[in-house]
């Protein structure tokens, strides 16, 4: 029989805590941790001021640009 929604949920979502646990770069929101209860996955990760939203309107980015900040 198929997994049901909420176990599909729950591995896809530790799928992206491992992916978060790899991910160390100073482009990339830092990973604290998370915790698993019954109900819910916390996922702890940096607060950062503005967005990429902020850095688009401010900035005409083209490919060349965007590699640079962005990689």
């Amino acid at each position: 029989m198929g997994q049901s929604l909420k176990e599909l949920i729950k591995k896809l979502t530790m799928k992206e805590i491992r992916i978060y646990e790899q991910s160390i770069h100073k482009n990339i929101v830092r990973y604290y941790g998370h915790t698993v209860t019954e109900n819910y996955i916390d996922i702890y990760l940096e607060l950062c001021e503005g967005s990429l939203k902020t850095i688009f309107d401010k900035l005409p980015l083209d490919e060349y640009y965007a590699f640079e900040v962005f990689c």
